[in-house]
């Protein structure tokens, strides 16, 4: 039954996606994120929606009325040359076959948001693919953070299988780049029971992300806390909600998540903390002997080479870091392009804030601005110890800041523009005809106005 009820509601998404591109869009974003075929247990487990999704909100882009235009920022292209990049690297891979399947996925990802930052034209439309965010990635944070209450944080709390946040790290970092974007809500939504309720989701979200048990959380959390009471215009409310956060999450944490937690200063003996060190001497290595294309997708999981680098190693390992993946698969140009976007991104972020800050009928573009670099803070300090240099949200929260921009600044400038000072002329007929020769005073004026 469940099967059924993913698949009908796949049909009606492609069904509006047909009339509506921008309705493929969301629902390619609603499946990347939830995988909600992944909840399920019979033929939907491994039916292909996500290709079914996209490939109908490609082409119904297409043959749509849509503008076509691309944005000129560069932002948007620096995302182009990474997607052309990745190809490079993937054709000089050590193995080619292995790190295929990678760069296909990866493709679809940097395709479809690139598609995205295109028809993200109006307000209403960034709102609901923020909302789209928050409600995917949300109901994993609200459903983990009850978990770990009632188990009083005894168990990790993992993401669904098969998923890009499957692992615990991966999906802590997922709710910590999302929690900004739920407090941004809260200052827009009219409505209090709606206020109370995002609230709510932001306190479970916060036990998740403590039941994830992850070392690298703990530092994105802290990161993006501080950063977040510093960009949000409601200091003091934020300086209590966080502070009241972190009194009940140092109550209620177990003696073993202390202890976990306690062994990112003693990472020499910790077995998970040293082969992320062996992953990222791995990367370094290989980088200097591949400074320009990288080892390609997936080339720290070749046995062989790793320990040939690495021979210290217990075993071959993801590189657990956002920088060093970047680096080890697709060398320092792969990097460069990586920090590139990343700092184009924030910048652009800082170029909304400056030219929103003084107006307030553009107040919206502000806050969502600045909780925009939360999130990236929270994504690059949590990255620096996950392996999602390529993951959804990344290059989503990118489509929505190229689509802000298009947007404020197209209201800049519609304000700027000058009132229309007469009334167009209509042709053939002179709205102000001069008196004939040898007609003056009354009769002149008479005479105007017969004509």
């Amino acid at each position: 039954m469940r099967d059924l009820f993913v698949l009908g509601l796949l049909g009606v998404a492609i069904l509006f996606a047909f009339r509506y591109p921008f309705i493929g869009i969301l629902g390619w974003t609603w499946v990347s994120f939830l995988n909600p075929h992944r909840l399920s247990f019979g033929f939907a487990f491994d039916f292909p929606i996500a290709m079914a999704m996209g490939s109908v909100a490609i082409l119904a882009y297409i043959f749509s009325k849509e503008p076509k235009k691309l944005p000129p920022y560069p932002l948007f292209w620096i995302v182009v040359l990474l997607l052309f990049w990745i190809g490079v690297t993937t054709l000089f891979a050590y193995d080619i076959e292995w790190s295929k399947e990678k760069w296909e996925t990866s493709t679809k990802v940097l395709l479809m948001a690139l598609l995205a930052a295109v028809m993200l034209t109006t307000r209403e439309r960034v709102h609901a693919m923020v909302w789209l965010v928050v409600i995917t990635l949300g109901y994993f944070g609200v459903k983990g953070g009850v978990f770990t209450i009632l188990t009083a944080g005894s168990y990790h709390v993992w993401g669904p299988p098969g998923t890009f946040i499957q692992d615990n790290n991966q999906l802590a970092l997922a709710l910590i780049a999302t929690v900004p974007l739920v407090h941004y809500l809260t200052t827009t939504t009219p409505y209090k029971w709606m206020k109370i309720g995002l609230w709510c989701a932001i306190a479970l979200m916060f036990f998740s992300i403590l039941g994830s048990q992850s070392r690298g959380a703990l530092v994105g959390i802290v990161a993006m806390a501080g950063f977040f009471v510093w960009r949000t215009r409601y200091k003091g409310a934020a300086i209590v909600a966080s502070l009241i956060l972190l009194f009940i999450g140092a109550w209620f944490v177990p003696d073993h998540w202390i202890e976990r937690m306690q062994t990112i200063s003693d990472y020499e003996t910790d077995g998970s903390a040293m082969g992320r060190i062996h992953a990222w001497t791995f990367a370094v290595k290989l980088a200097l002997d591949n400074p320009i294309t990288g080892g390609g997708f997936h080339v720290s999981s070749i046995s062989d080479l790793f320990f040939s680098y690495v021979p210290e190693g217990r075993v071959a390992k993801a590189f657990h870091s956002i920088w060093f993946e970047m680096l080890g698969a697709h060398g320092f140009v792969g990097l460069a392009i990586f920090m590139t976007m990343l700092f184009l991104a924030w910048s652009n972020c800082s170029t909304i804030r400056r030219k929103t800050r003084e107006i307030p009928q553009l107040h919206w573009a502000y806050d969502l601005a600045s909780m925009l670099q939360v999130s990236l803070i929270g994504y690059m300090a949590t990255g620096t110890f996950v392996n999602l240099a390529f993951f959804d949200l990344l290059y989503t929260l990118i489509a929505i800041i190229v689509g802000m921009r298009l947007v404020v600044e197209r209201e800049l400038k519609a304000a700027q523009a000058p009132e229309p000072t007469s009334r167009r002329p209509v042709r053939g007929r002179r709205t102000n005809p001069l008196p004939k020769p040898g007609i003056s005073g009354a009769g002149a004026s008479r005479r105007q106005r017969s004509v």
